[in-house]
C-alpha cells in the first residue's frame, strides 16, 4: 500500500473490501482479443492497491486514452471498469460479490461504467424474480403468459435506458459496453439490426480516440457487417 503513489503517467487502483475472500485479487485488461492478466495481490486487512506503470514510451502513450480493466477474485466474482493514465480509482465493495456491491470514484468514465453495472443488476434482479414465479406456476398458463409480457416490458425499458445512455454520453468510451451489454441469451442490440447506432458510436469516438484499439474494433465490426449485408 505504501507504493500507491501517482506520478501522472500511471493508473492506480486502490480498494477497501468487506468480507474479503482469503485469496488473490486479479487485475486484468479487457481487450477486443481477450483478457490479459496484468497483476495480482493478496488484500491485507481488506485493502489492496495496483499501480500500472510502463517504462516504454509507446505503452505509456497508449494508456493516455481510456481502456477497460477487470478486477476479480474469480471468473464469476469481478467487475470491469475504465481508466487511463493520471487517474486514481478508489473502490469499495463486498469482496464476496464485487459486481453488485462495488462503488467507485476517481473518474467520470469509471462512474459511467458503474451506472451501466447498476442498471443491469436491477434488470437481472427483476428477471430472476419473474423466473422464480414462472417456475412455481409452471402449470398456470395465464400467469406464465403474463410473466412473459412483463419480461418483454422490462427488456424494452432496459433497452431504452441503454439508448438514452448512449445518446447522453456520445464522447464516452463506455458507449461501447453499453451497446454490447447482454444478459444470458438476451442481446439488447443485435449488430445487424442496429448498424446505424454502431456507426454513430464509432463516428463519435474515432474523433477523440483514433488509435484506441477498442474504437478500431468497432470499425472492423462495421466493415464486417456491411460486407455481410452486401453479400448475396
Amino acid at each position: 500500500m505504501a507504493g500507491c503513489q501517482q506520478s501522472g503517467q500511471e493508473i492506480v487502483f486502490t480498494g477497501e473490501l468487506t468480507d474479503s475472500p482469503s485469496k488473490q485479487i486479479y487485475l486484468s485488461e479487457v481487450t477486443p482479443e481477450g483478457t490479459l492478466l496484468l497483476d495480482s495481490c493478496l488484500p491485507e486487512k481488506g485493502k489492496f492497491c495496483f499501480v500500472l506503470r510502463e517504462k516504454q514510451k509507446e505503452l505509456r502513450e497508449r494508456r493516455q486514452t481510456p481502456h477497460f480493466y477487470r478486477l476479480s477474485f474469480s471468473e464469476e466474482n469481478g467487475f470491469t471498469t475504465v481508466a487511463k493514465n493520471g487517474e486514481i480509482l478508489n473502490i469499495k465493495a463486498d469482496g464476496m460479490n464485487l459486481v453488485t456491491t462495488y462503488t467507485i470514484s476517481g473518474s467520470e468514465e469509471a462512474q459511467l461504467m458503474w451506472q451501466l453495472d447498476r442498471q443491469l443488476s436491477r434488470f437481472i434482479d427483476s428477471t430472476e424474480v419473474l423466473q422464480t414465479i414462472y417456475e412455481n406456476e409452471i402449470e398456470n398458463d395465464s400467469i406464465r403468459s403474463r410473466i412473459n409480457e412483463v419480461y418483454l416490458i422490462l427488456a424494452d425499458n432496459h433497452t431504452q435506458y441503454l439508448l438514452n445512455f448512449i445518446a447522453s454520453h456520445p464522447n464516452s468510451i463506455t458507449t461501447i459496453p453499453a451497446f454490447y451489454q447482454r444478459y444470458n441469451r438476451k442481446i439488447f442490440f443485435p449488430e445487424e439490426e442496429n448498424l446505424a447506432l454502431l456507426q454513430q458510436i464509432y463516428q463519435n469516438l474515432v474523433i477523440l480516440y483514433p488509435n484506441n484499439e477498442n474504437v478500431q474494433y468497432l470499425k472492423k465490426r462495421i466493415e464486417s457487417i456491411e460486407f455481410k449485408l452486401k453479400t448475396p
